[in-house]
Parts: C-alpha cells; sequence; structure tokens
C-alpha cells in the first residue's frame, strides 16, 4: 500500500510525550535521527540500529508535535542530513541506484534528452544528490551537456563525490541558498525519489520563485514522494506530514504552478511502498511574466518523449 498521511491517535501522543518529558536524552537522541527510522534502515540493511517502541512512541510524538511548526520539522530533517556520510545513509547508495532508481525511474528521465538539447539546455543541477551516482549516471545518458552539477547538505558526502567524480562539481549548501548564488538560465534542476519533501512548503515555493527569477528559460523535473490519497486532479492540497520519516506530501502541480512554472508531464510510479510523483515543468524565458495559476492538470498527461 503506498504512504498515506500519518493519522493521530490521542493516547499515541500523550503517552510519547511523557516519555520525552520523563526520558530527555532518548528524546534527544530521536530528534537527531529523526528523519529515517532506524528500523528502516536496519531492514534495509544498514549498520543503524533500530527503535524499540518507547523510542517509536517518542518519534511519533515528536513528529505530531513539530508538524504544526513546519520551520522546526524542516530543522529537524535539515539537521540529519547534514550530519549523514557515505558510511550512514548513504552506503545503501549502490543498491538503491541499481535495483530501484535506473529500472524504475531511468527510461522516464533518460527520455528528456531530446527535448533538453531542442531547448539549448547547457547544465544539469541535481538538488539533493547524495552520493552523485544517479547525476554520474545522467552525465553519461546526455553527453551534449556539458555541464553536471550537483548540491547536498552533507560536506562530507561532497568532499567524497568531488574525489569521486571529477568531471562533475559538487557543493555542500542549502538548496535556496544555492539557487540564489548560483542559479542561472538555460538549466535542468532535478530531484530524485524524494528531497523537497523534507522542505516545509514555504520553502519549496522560495526555491521555485528563485528559479523563476533566476533561471528563465530553463526546466524541472522533480522525483518525489506524496501521499496516497494526494488528489492530483484538485487545483491544491494542504502539505501534510506522511509515511515513516514525517516528510511532507506537497502538491507540487500547484506548487509549480503558483510559481509560474508550466508544467509539462505529471506522472506517477510506486517504489518501496511509496507513490512516487515524476513532475516535469518548464520555467518561461520571462522572468517577470505573471504566474500561470488558470492552468489545470489534464486528467491525462502526455507521456514524455520516448524518442
Amino acid at each position: 500500500m503506498p504512504s498515506a498521511t500519518i493519522p493521530f491517535h490521542p493516547l499515541r501522543y500523550l503517552t510519547g510525550q511523557l516519555l520525552a518529558a520523563l526520558l530527555p536524552q532518548r528524546r534527544l537522541r530521536q530528534e537527531a535521527q529523526f528523519t529515517f527510522p532506524a528500523g528502516a534502515a536496519a531492514a534495509a540493511g544498514s549498520t543503524l540500529a533500530g527503535p524499540g517502541f518507547i523510542d517509536r512512541l517518542i518519534r511519533d510524538y515528536l513528529g505530531h508535535r513539530h508538524a504544526a511548526d513546519p520551520k522546526r520539522l524542516e530543522g529537524l530533517h535539515r539537521r540529519f542530513w547534514e550530519r549523514q556520510t557515505p558510511e550512514d545513509w548513504y552506503q545503501l547508495g549502490p543498491s538503491r541506484h541499481k535495483t530501484r532508481h535506473v529500472p524504475i525511474f531511468g527510461p522516464l528521465v533518460s527520455a528528456l534528452g531530446n527535448p533538453l538539447k531542442a531547448r539549448g539546455i547547457e547544465s544539469v543541477v541535481e538538488f539533493g544528490c547524495g552520493d552523485g551516482r544517479w547525476l554520474a549516471w545522467l552525465n553519461a545518458q546526455w553527453p551534449s551537456i556539458r555541464h553536471f552539477h550537483g548540491v547536498d547538505l552533507s560536506l562530507s558526502q561532497i568532499q567524497a563525490n568531488r574525489s569521486r567524480y571529477p568531471d562533475m562539481a559538487f557543493d555542500a549548501m542549502d538548496l535556496v541558498a544555492w539557487a540564489r548564488q548560483h542559479a542561472r538560465p538555460h538549466s535542468l534542476f532535478l530531484t530524485q525519489c524524494g528531497v523537497l519533501e523534507y522542505l516545509a512548503r514555504e520553502s519549496v515555493d522560495e526555491l521555485l520563485t528563485v528559479l523563476r527569477q533566476r533561471a528563465p528559460d530553463s526546466m524541472v523535473c522533480f522525483i518525489e514522494p506524496i501521499a496516497a490519497e494526494l488528489d492530483l486532479n484538485a487545483a491544491d492540497q494542504p502539505s501534510t506530514p506522511h509515511g515513516r520519516e514525517f516528510a511532507w506530501s506537497h502538491h507540487y502541480p500547484a506548487r509549480l504552478r503558483a510559481a509560474g512554472l508550466i508544467l509539462e508531464n505529471v506522472q506517477t510510479r510506486e517504489m518501496d511502498g511509496y507513490r512516487m510523483l515524476v513532475i516535469v515543468g518548464r520555467i518561461p524565458p520571462d522572468p517577470a511574466a505573471k504566474p500561470i495559476f488558470e492552468e489545470t492538470i489534464p486528467a491525462r498527461q502526455p507521456q514524455l518523449d520516448p524518442a
């Protein structure tokens, strides 16, 4: 079953609240490793230890409490990803890239090659690049594009990427800050399997607005998990935490339209029990153009060019 918005259980919440007050060190530990439940990591083959029942109660309480404060929840996610190293979460990169990312999303994304070339795209920027494997794979798929750039919060992983992939550029920066300083026209900005889900809706809107202003005549391709019940045909819906990580399910078509981007393709896939959205949008050439609020999502989207 695809992940759904996390239900609120009053008794579970109150129990977690009491345990967090009585066990402050365990609360701090859960906040430090908040994003990726260690139990799921252990199941996936990671060396991270799984949490017990008490820790899960504390974590559920923290998740629901901080969901009311999007910036606080975003801060917990940010702290988690800043501290990841090649020996932590990113050790799962090789297997995930080979068994999930390329087989499920490779054909969709690589099919963008002809449209990118036709529109004069000169650089590819991956937000949340992790270990750089997906960016390197795209580099091999699109030889006509000269510049490939990865951005991630983890300094240690970025340093490893620079050594492993000297032909590509990498920065350890906040996404919005990077976009303000470095985004340029004729670029493709992309995410792979969940990056914007760790940003509050306000931050997603800010990032898209900055891209609209600084990178006209560009494209975006975001692959992000969304809640099972999210209605993509609705004009908009609230951003709500969902899944094991208390990450946000955003209505990405509405977010792109509100920032003035033009939707070109919306598709969904399933991966590891998550409903994954693949959305392609175009940033108009004129950054001063009015946002396109009146555009609606048709029941059937045109398919990506398979050529």
